[in-house]
């Protein structure tokens, strides 16, 4: 009895096993077999253009870019442009420029400096003093424009996407905020405090050439971010 049983139950599964073979859809004869699209890479973000006299373009910006500095790509989707200040030492750690735009709506130029500053701290890990802190503004063909500069060691950065992992003794901030009528264009520039104290004065010439050409629309990141580096 078992044996005629087994033998029902394999002639039964077969035969489920032959409709279910049948009820499947075959392509018509002469189709052809469409294959899925290539995925293509993104291109990644180009460096802000130069002209052949150190003219470089910042979104509606355009300045001179000093004798030796350079525009790279960045490594970031949320930076507008990255320029690169050479080491002056053969294997020493250059200095960045990192340029931002969060449109109209990326917070006071006291709040975004008071950022930048709580990035550093004292080599006793005390926080920086107002009196450790050099601040000016001055108006760069009508835009208003706040410098300031510091140093001490950066620390390790908390950003989304950030390459830096760790703590940055004898480092120096020397940036800039430009006030353009759609929005502040923020030029956060940091290094070797050697370097940028160096070229202090090269980067204040930098944003004195600062000309406003035209509207940059809102960058889509100004709601979440509003925060200049």
């Amino acid at each position: 009895m078992n044996q005629r049983w087994t033998f029902a139950g394999v002639l039964t599964l077969s035969v489920g096993l032959l409709m279910v073979s049948g009820c499947q859809k075959k392509p018509p004869k002469g189709a052809q077999k469409v294959e899925p699209a290539p995925q293509t890479a993104q291109p990644g973000p180009e460096a802000a253009p130069v002209a052949e006299d150190g003219t470089i373009t910042l979104g509606p910006l355009t300045a001179k870019l000093p004798a030796g500095w350079q525009s790279v790509a960045p490594n970031a989707p949320m930076r507008k442009a990255e320029i690169q200040i050479p080491a002056t030492d053969e294997g020493g750690i250059p200095g960045t420029i990192t340029v931002f735009y969060f449109g109209p709506q990326a917070g006071s130029v006291d709040m975004n400096i008071e950022r930048w500053v709580g990035q550093f701290e004292q080599p006793g890990g005390e926080p920086l003093t107002q009196e450790m802190v050099k601040r000016e503004t001055f108006t760069a063909n009508g835009l208003e424009v706040t410098m300031v500069s510091f140093a001490g060691t950066q620390r390790a950065s908390q950003m989304p996407g950030s390459v830096q992992m760790h703590a940055l003794s004898g480092f120096m901030n020397v940036s800039g905020i430009v006030v353009t009528p759609d929005g502040p264009w923020f030029f956060k520039g940091t290094g070797p405090e050697k370097l940028m104290s160096a070229n202090r004065t090269a980067f204040k010439t930098f944003l004195e050439s600062m000309e406003y050409h035209g509207q940059q629309a809102a960058s889509p990141q100004s709601a979440q971010h509003g925060i200049g580096g």
